[in-house]
């Protein structure tokens, strides 16, 4: 299937928006003239431009007209930011053949980013990072730009992230954030600020349990639109964050989740998040949607058959904190708060604490730890 033509395209937009060639380049930052050498093929201009032009006059078919663009570039710079645009919408047949024209070009610098797109486009497939085989090919590049060694770093984050390793993560979050504020390209800068997003969201969360900067960051990546899975990291991580205080709320959030992962197919999102909505609506005592529903919702709701998941780690927790709410036994939701601490995760390990207060327990901090 042949191509749009983005050059005559944006001519065209340009010639029915209301606003001059001039006033529009004004608005996004950037001369005229390039907007000009552009539609009238005497140069190709930043990747960065082509993307605002198009989301400023037609954002609705950016996935097209964009297509188009990137099929015509040449320059490696320019192939590079393709490579994180197609990434962070998760066009994943263009990453691939963006990835093939990095190994065809005879740039060796432009191997090494189809190298690193390859290994993230295998991770995604899989599911997961695989922290070794990660940290040791990332270990053999010699990145020669910021952006190189900025983008090998947010790896090697992740990394930590998913082991869990949250104060080392924040860490390398704070470090790489310095390195991002120098990166010339708006668009590479725009997009690595949502790969660290993306993690801070969880971390202030889950480490920190600072649900207002965990929301502020789930706007941020709501707001920027910038691709699915950061969509789907604002609601998820926004809901989560709701879930004590607005059944409305999480529930929308939750909703705009299982819709997103279910349209590009990211089918562990979707039911992990169909059982988040399951135990949301169990909490606030609403019906439960079965169809969404697992086996472990069901038996949650009801209490019944639920002996069955006692030997799985992840959901020991969750029973004691339904058990104990519902019978308001203080033992069960102490030891609740104590597998969620043990999880590592601070936000969770709140809701038995908020139970347990309303039943009357005090908590106090000595400089030894917290105790009741």
């Amino acid at each position: 299937m042949k191509s749009v033509d983005v050059r005559d395209q944006l001519k065209k937009l340009i010639d029915i928006n209301p606003l001059s060639q001039n006033e529009i380049a004004k608005k996004l930052g950037f001369s005229s003239g390039y907007i000009s050498k552009f539609i009238n093929k005497k140069q190709e201009i930043a990747f960065w431009m082509v993307y605002e032009l198009i989301i400023f006059l037609d954002c609705d078919n950016e996935k097209e007209l964009m297509k188009g663009f990137i099929d015509i570039i040449k320059r490696n710079e320019n192939i590079r930011a393709s490579l994180e645009y197609s990434h962070s919408k998760s066009y994943r047949e263009l990453t691939d053949i963006l990835i093939q024209r990095c190994f065809l070009v005879g740039n060796k610098e432009n191997e090494e980013w189809g190298l690193i797109y390859q290994w993230q486009l295998q991770s995604k497939r899989m599911v997961y990072y695989d922290e070794e085989s990660y940290l040791k090919n990332l270990k053999k590049l010699t990145p020669k730009t910021l952006e190189m060694k900025t983008l090998l770093l947010i790896l090697e984050m992740y990394c930590h992230f998913f082991k869990k390793r949250y104060e080392l993560a924040a860490y390398y979050v704070r470090n790489i954030n310095d390195l991002i504020l120098k990166i010339q390209d708006p668009f590479i800068r725009k997009s690595f600020k949502c790969r660290l997003n993306e993690a801070s969201a969880y971390i202030y969360l889950k480490k920190d349990n600072d649900i207002l900067n965990a929301r502020k960051i789930a706007d941020d990546l709501i707001e920027e639109n910038l691709g699915p899975n950061y969509l789907i990291t604002g609601y998820f991580v926004k809901g989560l964050s709701f879930f004590l205080e607005s059944y409305e709320v999480a529930s929308y959030c939750f909703e705009k989740v299982i819709e997103i992962s279910k349209k590009i197919g990211r089918n562990s999102t979707f039911e992990e998040t169909c059982e988040q909505l399951g135990l949301l609506q169990i909490f606030w005592e609403k019906p439960l949607n079965t169809e969404k529903n697992s086996c472990f919702i069901r038996a949650l709701g009801s209490l019944k058959k639920i002996d069955q998941f006692n030997s799985e780690s992840k959901y020991v927790p969750l029973i004691l904190l339904f058990e104990g709410k519902r019978k308001q036994n203080k033992e069960k939701l102490l030891l609740a708060m104590h597998y969620f601490y043990t999880q590592k995760d601070n936000f969770r390990a709140s809701i038995p604490r908020y139970l347990l207060e309303g039943l009357g327990v005090q908590f106090n901090i000595n400089e030894g730890g917290e105790y009741v």
